[in-house]
């Protein structure tokens, strides 16, 4: 690559996304809505939610294709009464 180029591919295409194998995915950039702000956010694939679970579960294509694959943050985990079950809470 030449220094300063720049190369943007936008695609829906799974067949695509699975050919973006191993440290290729770090460089895939994923635009969606902040629903907060409303603002326009730009995320690495890598650091969406479910990423690990989601590449163990099948291919990167299928995991974006079936919305394995969120924005959002994931809700925090109530331990609640699994701490009350150890006698902690």
């Amino acid at each position: 690559m030449i220094a300063g180029t720049s190369v943007l591919i936008t695609t829906h295409s799974p067949a695509l996304l699975d050919a973006a194998e191993g440290s290729l995915n770090s460089n895939i950039i994923v635009c969606h809505r902040d629903q907060q702000t409303g603002h326009s956010r730009l995320t690495r694939i890598t650091d969406l939610p479910g990423y690990a679970i989601a590449l163990a579960e099948g291919s990167l294509g299928a995991a974006v294709t079936t919305g394995k694959l969120s924005d959002l943050e994931p809700e925090p985990s109530d331990y609640a009464e699994f701490q009350r079950l150890l006698g902690l809470g």
